[in-house]
């Protein structure tokens, strides 16, 4: 190789500096690799590999040459580091720092003894080959590398080698054109691929061909699955082969007219499996000019000849059939071979049919001639995912290869995760590779969190001390807050004020502290705001993300005004740097919504502002009218207080959500509304209603029973931008009335309407909870909604009082529309079992209050702390847990009893914005929509 100029290499960056050193020479003396050598590469080739068998797909291997400054090697890549040579990331000229490889060496085989070598070979000639006998092979196996760096002079010399290919490749002739996008000029060839090619082109499916053949036959346009809704099929012919290839058009169908017997020239169709391979023109080709009828101008081609073949082959068919006229031809109807078949079959004795039947069972009479699923377009597959479950999916996975195969294909994993994960593919940008393993790992997640299968859990109490049992804080505690061992604190039955955010648990034992802990880092942050309570102005905990807390102030009290009410200043604390700021808000403070360093304060004027640690605040522009313009005798619910939602990956794009009512007789009991904004400024608008059949609005009744509870919640039910827009709790049964289980498919109890910020779409999901409803007067204290889990905590002095049941609850999920299918199957014996105990387990040791559930974390709290559950196996869960004799972890077992702190009373703050809605209901009579 060339002398390399050292002055020339350029460090790559977060790279140090280097010089290449000759390492080759020592390996090959050694047969040791030393492990962050650096060589230069100077050559890249992509080698086919065919397959091993007809069935199998053909792939290819990338060689490396590698140098050092005096010598070469050449080094196999391995696959996983295929990306690297397809990004141009590996290149010609550019060092890499080799971190895992190995040395092969191919020993020559041992010379044989010639038998019939009688001497006559020349003595120099014999010392020439076996010295080239004795000559092996040595290579690299390069498992992982890295840019180091590349020489600028080494590329400069290798651009000049490929400039001088380039003017040697262009001065020799005119190849042919393969694909049908560059052919512009008719006169110039094209490259054809022969019938008898189409099974065995690189790939199985949608590789584009150009072929020249005959029209052997041609049907009427018939309907199809695919788009435009209609297709025409013909059979083709060339010489190549005696199969006629199937040939399917859905692109202008009506205008593919060639006659039978013309040569035809087809550009740019696509191969597929079906039918042992097969040709197909789909819709979304494009509409240029795409087959030719007998093209006699474009003198490339031979249609004398093809047609020749055709006219030749036609009259040998035609003098077979004349030869044979004297055999009977048998019927093809259907039913003439089903009693030929029959007649046979009553023809054998009962030992030939066992024999037969044995035939059959061993597998040694092969069906052959059907299409199998594999062969099935992927469009297919978009109508038959609708109607699948989950887990009828993944046994899908297990029927065979061939199956697996089908299942795991780029457009088919497209349709698996837009049915049961929509948003997953739009949170990374469509940008996924291996769409089959994200779909794969979010089913293994989810089945695991639904059914609780394989949970740890633990008990963690309150305990206010600087640090506790779990949760150490980074700030050394003074003298004066060392409070020993009385930490542990007990609540009660008195409300509280906890918020929860991806592992953060904030929450506020009294009206001057407030403590933030950490389930993942186990770390605690302590934040004390003594000064606010005594000058009037107590802070409340709101809202908590991964960088922030959120508290706002009270108003002051007057003389003529007793009640408390929040005021217009924010308290944001920065969880990292322990920093704080202030925030005037524009109007009283109704409710926040935050997620990562952004916050979006909703004041009861209806004020939306966003607000960033590190960015500058901005008002939504609420008053729009082309996205807020609404229908006469609409009423804004709640004040006009709308919710709001965050965008994933966009800081720039929130959404807001408003309650409607339409004015009678509309038959919707409620509309909601939704905007987005992109900095502000409103982009797009998207409603829905709910409605119930056989109900409306009572025009002036304020009525429990039968009623609609409606609460506005936007909050998040998934990690691919799912929101619950509304819960609505439909009170339709009197307490005492007479009750069936049907009633509740008839009439759910439970609806929640979602929204995807991603997908930008609505969805809504009915809960049965298959038990007679509570009374009208009993209110839930707490939902939560994760996925398809719906977790009810119910506590309530009516229930109390006459001895109903209550604790917690689990609700099925299914979609709101007869026609859908659920996405899961339903809870078996040990799911159910498992949820019953982690009910009664919180039943006994305190009612449960806030439930809180994300992707890793299960959380209830009551009074005396709050059991954590998780199905996530690399998650150490802080807290008491149950073990077995030898001191390990149990799985699926609840925790031990914790034990009983000192009993404080909470501190009584002001209750945020109340975002429930009661709308009272009437039944449909015929009477009155005759009237």
């Amino acid at each position: 190789m060339a002398r390399l100029n050292p002055a020339a290499i350029t460090t790559a960056p977060s790279q140090e500096p280097f010089t290449l050193q000759p390492l080759i020479r020592q390996m090959l003396s050694t047969r040791r690799c030393i492990s962050g050598s650096i060589f230069i590469v100077e050559g890249i080739d992509v080698i086919p590999v065919p397959a091993a068998t007809p069935e199998d797909d053909d792939s290819h291997a990338v060689r490396l040459v590698l140098g050092d400054g005096e010598l070469c090697i050449q080094a196999l890549l391995h696959p996983d580091m295929f990306d690297l040579v397809e990004k141009k990331d590996v290149f010609v000229g550019c060092c890499v720092r080799v971190g895992d490889f190995v040395m092969r060496f191919e020993e020559p085989e041992a010379a044989g003894q010639n038998l019939f070598d009688q001497g006559d070979e020349e003595e120099d000639e014999k010392e020439e080959r076996e010295r080239e006998d004795e000559k092996g092979m040595v290579y690299l196996i390069v498992n992982e590398l890295e840019t180091a760096g590349w020489n600028e002079s080494y590329m400069a010399m290798w651009r000049w080698h490929e400039k001088g290919k380039d003017q040697q490749q262009q001065q020799q002739q005119q190849q042919p054109i393969a694909l049908a996008k560059d052919w512009h000029d008719h006169q110039t060839p094209l490259k054809l691929t022969t019938l008898r090619l189409i099974p065995h082109l690189p790939y199985a499916q949608n590789w584009s061909v150009n072929v020249l053949a005959i029209v052997a036959s041609l049907s009427p346009v018939e309907p199809s699955h695919l788009a435009p809704g209609r297709q025409r099929t013909a059979r083709i012919a060339d010489p190549s082969t005696a199969k006629q290839v199937h040939l399917t058009v859905f692109l202008d169908p009506d205008g593919f007219t060639p006659r039978v017997g013309s040569a035809v020239l087809l550009v740019g169709v696509k191969n597929h499996r079906f039918d042992g391979g097969s040709l197909k023109k789909y819709a979304s080709d494009g509409d240029r000019r795409w087959w030719f009828e007998d093209p006699w101008d474009m003198s490339w081609l031979d249609v004398a000849g093809i047609k020749s073949w055709w006219q030749g082959t036609q009259q040998l068919k035609l003098k077979q059939n004349q030869s044979n006229h004297r055999f009977v031809v048998p019927s093809s109807k259907p039913s003439r071979r089903r009693e030929s078949l029959d007649a046979f079959l009553d023809s054998l004795s009962p030992w030939d049919l066992l024999y037969i039947r044995n035939r059959f069972r061993d597998g040694h009479v092969k069906m052959e001639g059907f299409a199998g699923l594999r062969e099935l377009p992927p469009e297919v597959f978009a109508s038959i995912v609708p109607h699948l479950r989950l887990q009828d999916v993944l046994n899908c996975f297990l029927v065979s290869k061939d199956w697996r195969e089908a299942w795991t294909q780029g457009v088919v994993s497209t349709f698996l995760c837009r049915r049961f994960f929509p948003g997953l593919l739009e949170l990374y940008g469509g940008d996924v590779p291996d769409r089959h393993e994200l779909f794969l790992a979010s089913a293994k997640r989810y089945l695991r969190k639904h059914f609780i299968s394989r949970s740890k859990r633990s008990f963690v109490s309150w305990d206010v001390g600087w640090s506790s049992d779990y949760f150490i804080s980074s700030e050394e505690a003074p003298p004066s807050r060392q409070l020993g061992d009385l930490r542990k604190v007990d609540f009660g039955f008195a409300p509280l004020t906890i918020c929860y955010s991806n592992g953060k648990m904030a929450w506020q034992p009294d009206n001057c502290h407030l403590f933030v802990d950490d389930l993942y880092t186990r770390e605690r942050a302590r934040f004390s705001f003594g000064v606010d309570f005594v000058s009037g102005r107590p802070l409340q905990l709101q809202a908590v993300t991964d960088s922030l807390v959120i508290l706002a102030s009270s108003a002051p009290s007057y003389r003529d005004r007793n009640l408390p009410d929040n005021g217009q200043t924010i308290t944001v604390f920065h969880l990292e740097n322990r920093l704080s700021k202030n925030v005037v808000l524009p109007g009283k403070f109704a409710q926040c919504y935050a997620q990562g360093d952004m916050v979006a304060f909703v004041t009861k004027q209806g004020h939306v502002v966003i607000w960033g640690w590190s960015d500058t605040a901005y008002e939504l522009e609420i008053d729009h009218g082309e996205h807020f313009h609404q229908p006469n005798g609409w009423e804004k619910d709640l004040g006009g207080v709308p919710g709001v939602m965050f965008h994933p990956t966009d800081t720039d794009i929130v959404f807001a959500g408003w309650l409607n009512s339409p004015p009678l007789p509309d038959s919707r009991i409620h509309t909601i509304v939704i905007i987005k904004f992109d900095r502000g400024v409103p982009v797009a608008r998207f409603e829905t209603s709910l409605s119930l059949p056989g109900y409306r609005r009572h025009p002036d009744s304020r009525h429990s029973c039968p009623a609609i509870r409606l609460t506005l919640s936007c909050h998040k039910i998934d990690s691919y931008g799912g929101y619950a827009i509304g819960i609505a709790q439909f009170v339709l049964l009197k307490e005492g009335a007479p009750w069936e289980e049907e009633d509740n498919k008839k009439n759910p109890e439970w609806l929640c309407i979602c929204f995807n910020v991603l997908t930008e779409s609505f969805a809504q999901n009915k809960y049965e909870s298959r038990r007679r409803p509570y009374p009208p007067t009993v209110k839930h204290f707490d939902l939560c909604v994760w996925e398809d889990q719906f977790v009810i905590a119910w506590f309530d002095e009516y229930l109390v009082s006459r001895h109903y049941s209550y604790g917690m609850q689990w609700l099925v999920a299914s979609p709101s529309d007869e026609d859908g299918c659920p996405r899961i199957s339903e809870l078996d014996a040990a799911s159910l079992r498992h949820r019953s105990d982690i009910a009664g387990y919180m039943f006994e040791i305190g009612f449960a209050r806030r439930i809180f559930v994300d992707n890793d974390f299960l959380i209830i709290t009551t009074g005396q702390g709050y059991m954590l559950l998780t199905c996530n196996d690399e998650i150490d869960l802080p807290g008491i847990i149950s073990t077995d004799e030898d001191g390990v972890p149990e799985y699926s077992k609840n925790p031990p009893w914790p034990i009983q702190g000192e009993r404080i009373e909470p501190p009584r703050l002001l209750g945020s914005w109340d975002t429930r809605k009661v709308t009272s209901l009437e039944k449909i009579s015929w009477d009155t929509d005759a009237t």
